[in-house]
C-alpha cells in the first residue's frame, strides 16, 4: 500500500509530494522495497524523471519526499480527450518518457522500472513530462519474481517475458512503453482477458494484438509500425534501447513534417478546469491477495497489498475559471479545451467528385444524369493542427454567454434561459454574428471550411464521416423519422468522424468562418445537413450552403475551434 500527500516544505518554502508506507504495512519486505525505490530513484538525475528530495522514518511511518508535479497523468489526459490522444501529441509525450527511461537503464546498476503505464507518466503545467513511481524498480538481469515468489506488475502493459517470470532487461520496459503508446493512440488496452491470469496467458503466449492502423486507419502506417516494433513478442526484435526509441520518434516527427526539436506538450492538453489524476490501473501480484485492514486514514487508498503510488494528489487542486463577468461586461472566457477534440495537421479536401456523388445518388434519384449537383471542384489544402468542439455549442453553454453579455437571446427562449427541455440541444436560430461573438467571448474561433471538413473527413475521401455507406438512422436528418426537431447533442452516437467529432451530418447545420462572393454580394456559408433536410443529399461531402449575412434559422447552429500556436 502507498499513499501520497501534498505537503509544504517550510524550510525550503516549496510544495512537495510525500509518499507514505502505512504503519501496518511496514514488514521487512515492503520496507525494503520502499527504501530501495527511494535510494535507486534518487540516483537518477534527469529532467524527465521525478526527483527524490528526502527519505526517512517518523515512528512507524516510512516516507519519501519527492518533487511535486502539478499536472495530469497520461491516463487522465487521454480520458479527458475521449479515451485517446492525437498521434502527434502522443509521440511527443512518449519521447521524453523514453529519454527518462533511458537514464534509468543507464544507471550503473541498470535499473528496470517494471511498471511503465499511462498513469505512471505525468505532464506538469510547465508542459514537462515526468516518469513516476519506481516502486517496482529492480536491477537489470534480476529475476522478475518478488521475494514471495510472485510476479509483480500491471498485466495489460507487461512484456511477455515479465509475464513468464523470466529474467528481465531494459527491453521489457521498452515493450511496456510501446504498450502505453498503443493505449494512448487507440483508446484500447494492448491486451485482453477476463482475468489477470487470462491476460498473462495471452501475452506470454504471443496472442495477436490488432495493429494501430487496424483500429485507427487515419494514423500513418509508420506510427503503427513503430508501435509494433516496440511491442514485438521477441525482445530481440524490439528497439534495443529507449534512447534509440526516442531517436526513432524524432525521425517520425520529421518525416511527418513536424518540428522534431520541440519536446513541449500542446498547451491545451494540460489546460483544464480541474487538474486531477485518474485512479491508476491495478497493480497486482498474480495470486489472490486480500487487502490489509487496520489503516483507516481518509486519504486515497489503493486496494491491493502492494506498494502502489498515486503519482500526485493534484485532485485536491481546483482552478475556478473566471468566465462569467457581471452582465454588460463582455469578458472573454479562459482558453480551455474541455469537450474538444485535437485534430492533427493534415489535408482538408473541399468539394467532391461529381461522378462519385452521381453514382451514390442513383438509388435515390430517378434520373441522376439530369440532377444538378452544386458542388465545388475538388481542391486539397494543408490544414494545421487545431482543436474542435466534440459537439455543437448547446443551449446551456450559450446561456452562460448570454448572462455574461447583453447579447439578444434567440426568439424562442424565455429571456436568457434555454427552451424547456432543450438545454442539451444545439443552440439554433442565431446569426453568424451571434456565433462569432460567442466564439470571441470564449477565447475561440469559428472553424474555417477547411478545418470543418478535415474534422469531417480526416485523411479519407469519404462521403460521410463514417464512410461511403449511408444510413439515415445514424444521424438526426430529415429522412430519419426519430427526431422531429433538434435533438440532444449526444443522441446520435453513430454520426461520428474518425477523429471522434459528432453530428457533422445531422442535428444542426453549422456556420463556418469567412465569406464568399456571389453575384457581387458578400455571403456567409454553413456546412452539413440538419434535422429537416435529407442526409443522403445534404450530408454528402459535406454540403455547403450559402447564406445571407443576417440569416438566422431554427436549423442553424455552430461549434468552435482553438488553433494550435
Amino acid at each position: 500500500m502507498g499513499e501520497v500527500y501534498l505537503a509544504y516544505d517550510e524550510t525550503l518554502g516549496r510544495e512537495v509530494a510525500v509518499k507514505l508506507l502505512p504503519p501496518d504495512s511496514a514488514e521487512d519486505v515492503l520496507v525494503g522495497r520502499f527504501m530501495k525505490e527511494a535510494q535507486l530513484c534518487s540516483q537518477i538525475t534527469h529532467p524527465n524523471v521525478i526527483t527524490i528530495h528526502d527519505v526517512g522514518r517518523d515512528g512507524d511511518v516510512h516516507y519519501i519526499v519527492m518533487q511535486y508535479v502539478d499536472g495530469l497523468d497520461l491516463r487522465t489526459m487521454a480520458n479527458e480527450q475521449g479515451g485517446r490522444l492525437p498521434y502527434m501529441a502522443a509521440l511527443r509525450l512518449i519521447r521524453p518518457a523514453a529519454n527518462g527511461l533511458h537514464a534509468a537503464h543507464e544507471h550503473k546498476r541498470g535499473l528496470i522500472h517494471r511498471d511503465i503505464k499511462p498513469s505512471n507518466i505525468m505532464v506538469g503545467r510547465d508542459r514537462q513530462v515526468y516518469l513516476m513511481d519506481f516502486g517496482l524498480v529492480r536491477e537489470e538481469s534480476a529475476s522478475v519474481l518478488s521475494s514471495t515468489g510472485k510476479v509483480l506488475g500491471t498485466p495489460v502493459y507487461m512484456s511477455p517475458e515479465q509475464c513468464r517470470s523470466a529474467v528481465l532487461d531494459r527491453r521489457s520496459d521498452i515493450y511496456s512503453l510501446g504498450a502505453t503508446l498503443y493505449d494512448l493512440l487507440t483508446g484500447e488496452r494492448p491486451a485482453r482477458g477476463r482475468s489477470n491470469h487470462e491476460l498473462i496467458t495471452h501475452i506470454s503466449g504471443g496472442a495477436r494484438i490488432p495493429t494501430v492502423s487496424e483500429l485507427r486507419p487515419e494514423i500513418p502506417t509508420e506510427v503503427s509500425d513503430f508501435v509494433q516494433r516496440s511491442m514485438a513478442f521477441r525482445k530481440e526484435d524490439r528497439f534495443h534501447s529507449a534512447e534509440v526509441m526516442a531517436q526513432r520518434i524524432s525521425e517520425l516527427l520529421r518525416s511527418l513534417q513536424v518540428d522534431a526539436s520541440d519536446d513541449s506538450v500542446p498547451p491545451h492538453l494540460i489546460t483544464t478546469k480541474k487538474m486531477q489524476t485518474t485512479p491508476p490501473e491495478e497493480l497486482v501480484e498474480l495470486v489472490s491477495v486480500s487487502p490489509r485492514s487496520g489503516w483507516r486514514h481518509p486519504a486515497w487508498l489503493i486496494g491491493a497489498a502492494l506498494l502502489v503510488v498515486v503519482a500526485v494528489v493534484s485532485s485536491l487542486l481546483t482552478i475556478q475559471p473566471d468566465s462569467v463577468s457581471p452582465k454588460g461586461d463582455v469578458k472573454p472566457a479562459p482558453l480551455i479545451t474541455d469537450g474538444m477534440i485535437n485534430i492533427d495537421a493534415g489535408q482538408g479536401q473541399l468539394g467532391s467528385d461529381n461522378d462519385k456523388i452521381r453514382e451514390f445518388l442513383r438509388p435515390y434519384v430517378p434520373d441522376v444524369t439530369k440532377l444538378f449537383i452544386p458542388v465545388d471542384p475538388v481542391r486539397t489544402t494543408r490544414v494545421g493542427a487545431f482543436w474542435i468542439d466534440r459537439y455543437e455549442v448547446t443551449q446551456s453553454e450559450y446561456a452562460v454567454f448570454l448572462k455574461a453579455t447583453d447579447r439578444t437571446p434567440p426568439e424562442s427562449w424565455d429571456g436568457v434561459e434555454p427552451e424547456q427541455g432543450k438545454a442539451d440541444h444545439p443552440v439554433v436560430d442565431i446569426t453568424y454574428e451571434d456565433a462569432e461573438a460567442y466564439a470571441n467571448w470564449a477565447g475561440k474561433k469559428l472553424p474555417t471550411p477547411e478545418q470543418w471538413i478535415r474534422a469531417f473527413r480526416g485523411d479519407k475521401d469519404w462521403l460521410f464521416p463514417w464512410g461511403d455507406t449511408y444510413d439515415a438512422t445514424f444521424a438526426n436528418v430529415g429522412d430519419n423519422p426519430t427526431y422531429p426537431n433538434t435533438s440532444p447533442v449526444d443522441a446520435t452516437p453513430k454520426d461520428v468522424s474518425s477523429f471522434g467529432v459528432f453530428n457533422l451530418v445531422g442535428n444542426a447545420t453549422e456556420f463556418v468562418r469567412g465569406t464568399v462572393q456571389r453575384n457581387g454580394q458578400t455571403l456567409r456559408t454553413s456546412k452539413g445537413a440538419d434535422w429537416r433536410r435529407p442526409g443522403f443529399k445534404d450530408g454528402i461531402g459535406s454540403n455547403q450552403t450559402v447564406l445571407g449575412t443576417e440569416t438566422q434559422m431554427p436549423f442553424l447552429g455552430f461549434r468552435c475551434v482553438v488553433e494550435d500556436e
